[in-house]
């Protein structure tokens, strides 16, 4: 059985549309949500932001 860090370095290897919400990373990973929830809370799991536009510059 896995600990709980080996299951949250099992986000590193994850494809980014597998893990674009808390949800789906959860099940990705093994974690239940709310435990995700709280690593993301308290800074441990750092939440990922992708630039989908770019920005508009005159």
């Amino acid at each position: 059985m896995l600990d709980l860090s080996e299951k949250l370095e099992k986000l590193r290897i994850t494809l980014f549309d597998q893990r674009s919400t808390l949800r789906a990373a959860s099940s990705a990973c093994g974690v239940a949500r709310a435990t995700l929830q709280r690593r993301v809370k308290g800074g441990q799991v750092v939440a990922h932001i992708s630039n989908v536009k770019p920005l508009l510059t005159d």
